[in-house]
C-alpha cells in the first residue's frame, strides 16, 4: 500500500471527528472524493470512532454476529444502506475505507463485504484501521488484502476483549514506538496516528 494512502486515510479519519456528513444513530461517517498527487481520483469512506459515552459502551459490548462484534455488523449494514456509500461502492474509482478505534473493525467488516460486492475491483479497494478495537471472533479465520492496521502499544483499546476477539490477518500491522510505561489515552487518539503517518519514511 502506498504511503500516500495512509496519509489520506489519517487525514480523513481525523477530520470526520470534526464533521461527519452522515449520522445514523451512533454511526457517523463521511464519503469524500479525493485526488491523489498523481491526479488519480479515489473515493474515501471515513468512519468516526469512539467519541461519546455510548461509543465506549460499544467497545465493551462482547456480543457477536456473523463472526464479528454485533455493533460492527449493525454499523456496516447502516452504511451499506446509505445512498452516499452505494454511489462509491458501484463506482470504478478506487475506494479507501478508514476508521479509528470503534470504527476500525467496522471499516474492516465493510472491506470484507466490499470485496464480495466489488469482486472485479478487489485490487482497487483499500482499508486502513487506526487503533482498532478487536472485532473478529477468535475462532474465525479472515485475511484482508490491501489492508493495514496501525496501533500504539501504549493504548489499551486494541487489547479489550482479547479472550474472545482478535484483529483479522492483514497485509501489515504497524506498531508505533512504545515510549510510555503506562497506558495512554492520548496515544490512542487520531492526532497521534496522523502525526506518525506524516513522518513515515517508507512505503508499505
Amino acid at each position: 500500500m502506498k504511503k500516500e494512502l495512509l496519509r489520506i486515510a489519517a487525514k480523513y479519519a481525523k477530520e470526520v471527528y470534526v464533521h461527519a456528513d452522515c449520522n445514523i444513530g451512533t454511526t457517523e461517517f463521511s464519503v469524500i472524493e479525493h485526488v491523489m498527487d498523481d491526479g488519480t481520483p479515489i473515493n474515501v469512506l471515513a468512519i468516526r470512532g469512539t467519541d461519546e459515552f455510548l461509543d465506549w459502551w460499544k467497545n465493551f459490548d462482547m456480543r457477536s454476529k456473523s463472526g464479528w462484534k454485533k455493533y460492527c455488523v449493525d454499523s456496516s449494514k447502516e452504511i451499506f444502506r446509505s445512498s452516499e456509500f452505494t454511489k462509491v461502492l458501484i463506482s470504478d474509482v478506487p475506494l479507501l475505507i478508514c476508521g479509528h478505534s470503534k470504527a476500525g473493525p467496522t471499516a474492516m467488516r465493510i472491506k470484507e463485504r466490499a470485496e464480495i460486492q466489488r469482486p472485479y475491483r478487489w485490487d482497487k479497494t483499500y482499508c486502513v484501521a487506526f487503533e482498532p478495537a478487536r472485532g473478529l471472533r477468535n475462532n474465525v479465520t479472515l485475511k484482508l488484502e490491501n489492508t493495514v492496521i496501525l496501533k500504539d502499544p501504549d493504548s489499551v483499546v486494541t487489547k479489550i476483549g482479547w479472550s474472545r476477539f482478535k484483529h483479522p490477518e492483514v497485509d501489515e500491522v504497524i506498531e508505533l514506538p512504545n515510549d510510555k510505561w503506562y497506558p495512554s489515552i492520548k496515544d490512542h487518539g487520531m492526532n497521534n496516528m496522523d502525526e506518525f503517518v506524516k513522518n513515515m519514511d517508507r512505503e508499505i
